[in-house]
């Protein structure tokens, strides 16, 4: 990266942070940078005044502490949204532009932070699905693991589930068949054939 000039150094309203101007001593177009950095990575960074050579080696850090807590900041925002895991939170962030390495440090981040916690979101899914869908295991676990979920997890957890009390698939079974008012088919071949069907199609077969 280029050198650059600081034209400008203001506090940001966040607090703890600045905003640098920066132009390139080599005129370009679109070249002059505003940089937002924490009083940590500015000072850092040798803490240039105004009308001082910031260096292409420096700049790059600078750059790249930007890009560092736009990226957590973006994945905190994605989770606001929903939780997810973390192979799907650090595809989410590639799409958005960031680099691969980047990405993941900003998942380990929100890790870190407690804002992303796969075994959590896998219990609440697990219940969702059970009480509202009236999923069994064998739809459940395929749904989960195209959202990025191991499979170790999913089945550690839904056995975990099971074993106290959270969840109960013959309830939930029983739920489903009231739900497609089974119990209202008065052939009984048909309404084996149907609970059967259920059976397959909800994932207790």
């Amino acid at each position: 990266m280029m050198d650059y000039v600081v034209m400008s150094i203001r506090p940001s309203k966040e607090e703890g942070m600045l905003t640098l101007v920066l132009r390139p001593t080599i005129p370009v177009e679109d070249g002059e940078k505003k940089l937002r950095l924490t009083e940590t990575v500015y000072a850092e960074g040798g803490s240039p005044l105004v009308g001082e050579l910031v260096y292409g080696k420096t700049m790059e850090f600078f750059v790249a502490s930007v890009e560092r807590r736009e990226s957590v900041k973006s994945a905190l925002r994605l989770l606001g949204y929903s939780d997810k895991s973390q192979r799907a939170l650090k595809q989410m962030l590639i799409q958005r532009g960031y680099a691969p390495d980047v990405a993941m440090e900003a998942v380990e981040e929100a890790v870190r932070l407690g804002y992303l916690n796969e075994k959590r979101a896998v219990e609440c899914a697990v219940r969702h699905m059970v009480e509202k869908k009236h999923y069994g295991a064998r739809r459940i676990l395929p749904a989960l693991l195209q959202k990025g979920y191991a499979k170790p997890l999913v089945r550690e957890v839904i056995l975990s589930l099971v074993k106290q009390g959270e969840i109960n698939f013959k309830d939930a079974f029983r739920a489903l068949l009231i739900k497609k008012k089974v119990h209202e088919i008065a052939d009984e071949r048909e309404r084996k054939e149907k609970i059967q069907k259920l059976a397959y199609q909800y994932g207790f077969k």
